[in-house]
C-alpha cells in the first residue's frame, strides 16, 4: 500500500526506529485520506529500519514523503502498518503533487 505520510517522531532509545504521520492513501489511481478505518489504530506508520538515517536527517518536517507500506507481522503496538527507512521517498512532479496538494487542502480541519 503507498502512504504519503510527513515525520512525526524518533525512537528515543533506538535512532534506527521512527514513526511517520501517514496522510494519504494510495487506492488504485487515486489518493484518499487516512482514516481510522483505512488505517486502523493512529494513522502511524512505523519505521523499523533506518529511521534516523534515511528518514530523520534527509526529509525536513512537513515534506511529503511517499513510501510503501506492508502490514506488521508482529502485533502490540499502535501501528499496524509499517515501512524500512530505505522506502521514503520525496513526493515529486511525476506523483502528481497537484492532486494530492488537492486532497490534502480539502480535508476537514
Amino acid at each position: 500500500m503507498k502512504v504519503i505520510a510527513t515525520k512525526l517522531r524518533g525512537n528515543p532509545n533506538n535512532d534506527r526506529l521512527g514513526y511517520l504521520y501517514a496522510h494519504l492513501i494510495e487506492f488504485g489511481s487515486n489518493w484518499e485520506l487516512a482514516t481510522s478505518s483505512n488505517l486502523p489504530k493512529s494513522g502511524e506508520l512505523f519505521i523499523h529500519r533506518g529511521y534516523e538515517a534515511l528518514v530523520d536527517r534527509v526529509f525536513r518536517e512537513n515534506e511529503l514523503i511517499i513510501l510503501d507500506t506492508e502490514r506488521l507481522e508482529f502485533q502490540g503496538g499502535d501501528c499496524e502498518y509499517g515501512a524500512m527507512g530505505k522506502e521514503a521517498r520525496p513526493a515529486t512532479s511525476e506523483d502528481d503533487v497537484v492532486t494530492i496538494l488537492d486532497c490534502l487542502t480539502s480535508a476537514p480541519m
